[in-house]
């Protein structure tokens, strides 16, 4: 059977667009979901869905004001059982199917990495912007 030009090139711009797609889905850009500040302006805060991995990964804060992250762990494995933030030098337990409030302190600006220290690593990030 003989391939005609015309089923080659149709064949080669379907690989392409399909690879641009996983890249994308992998290695894309993520918005950033912005944290919440409380009524009084002293402290910020953000829910993150622990389940597979973390949901948001990337969270906006406020530099300079106080962080509070809740951990909404909805699952039981080993792989997400702690948080590490390597660079604050914090590591927290999270129980399986429960919330854990972790506190950061007052942060300048740039990213910080949040990740778990199970076999399966997990990362999320907070980028930090002035107010």
């Amino acid at each position: 059977m003989e391939l005609s030009i015309f089923s080659a090139a149709t064949a080669l711009i379907a690989a392409a667009a399909l690879t641009w797609l996983v890249l994308r889905f992998f290695f894309g850009t993520q918005k950033a979901t912005a944290g919440a500040m409380d009524a009084s302006g002293e402290r910020q805060s953000a829910t993150i869905t622990v389940k597979g991995g973390y949901s948001p990964a990337v969270i906006s804060m406020r530099t300079g004001t106080p962080i509070t992250l809740t951990f909404d762990r909805q699952e039981t494995g080993e792989c997400t059982s702690h948080v590490v933030f390597a660079d604050l030098g914090l590591d927290a337990m999270l129980p399986g199917n429960a919330t854990t409030d972790v506190e950061l302190p007052a942060l300048p600006a740039g990213g910080r990495s949040l990740g778990s220290r199970g076999a399966i690593r997990q990362r999320a990030n907070i980028r930090l912007h002035a107010a």
